[in-house]
């Protein structure tokens, strides 16, 4: 919203199931991004021309958040990767550095959540 003008156009509409704070916004303000409606997809919105894009990471299962780097460049992804909880730096172009990948199923297994993270990996 801009508070000169008043409410812009609608960039996107997303599922009303999707949790509210699966998304995250560039540090530049340029991208949105978010779990693709497939679960295996994390969806890119240009937020200057509204142009939608996707990166499907391979193997993973179900992709529940995303959360940009600092160099806007790169997002931090957690989620399923077949029967194991993972977190991962992915790239625009698709390739993925794995940070965390641990099993599930025993007990109430960890809880991970993504956080912004500062400087370089």
């Amino acid at each position: 919203m801009n508070p000169l003008k008043g409410r812009g156009r609608t960039l996107a509409q997303t599922d009303p199931g999707w949790s509210d704070d699966a998304w995250s916004l560039s540090s530049d303000g340029r991208k949105i991004s978010l779990p693709g409606s497939n679960g295996r997809q994390v969806q890119i919105l240009d937020t200057q021309s509204g142009e939608k894009s996707g990166i499907e990471p391979k193997g993973w299962s179900n992709v529940l958040w995303t959360s940009w780097a600092p160099d806007n460049q790169r997002l931090y992804i957690s989620g399923l990767f077949g029967s194991r909880l993972r977190v991962a730096l992915l790239s625009l172009d698709g390739r993925e550095t794995v940070l965390l990948d641990v099993a599930v199923g025993q007990g109430d297994g960890p809880q991970i959540f993504t956080l912004p993270l500062t400087g370089a990996i």
